[in-house]
C-alpha cells in the first residue's frame, strides 16, 4: 500500500468487459438518463454525469466496431 494521500475525487477504477457487456451497461446508463426523475428526487447534477458515463461507454463502443466490425 502506498503512503500518499489520495482524496476521494482522485480514486479511480477500471473495468474489464467484453463487448456485449458494454453494451448492456450503456443501454442502462442511456435508460436512467431518458427517465431521470430530475431534482430534488435526484441530485443536481446526475443527468450531466450519466450524459459523461454513455460518452464514454459511447466511445469504447466505437473503439470496438473500428477495430472489429
Amino acid at each position: 500500500m502506498e503512503d500518499d494521500k489520495q482524496s476521494p475525487e482522485g480514486w479511480r477504477c477500471r473495468f474489464d468487459m467484453g463487448y456485449r457487456d458494454l453494451r448492456l451497461i450503456r443501454d442502462c446508463v442511456d435508460f436512467f438518463y431518458q427517465k431521470w426523475p430530475g431534482y430534488p428526487a435526484r441530485p443536481l447534477g446526475e443527468q450531466e454525469q450519466l450524459k459523461h458515463i454513455r460518452s464514454l461507454l459511447d466511445q469504447a463502443k466505437l473503439d470496438y466496431i473500428y477495430k472489429f466490425k
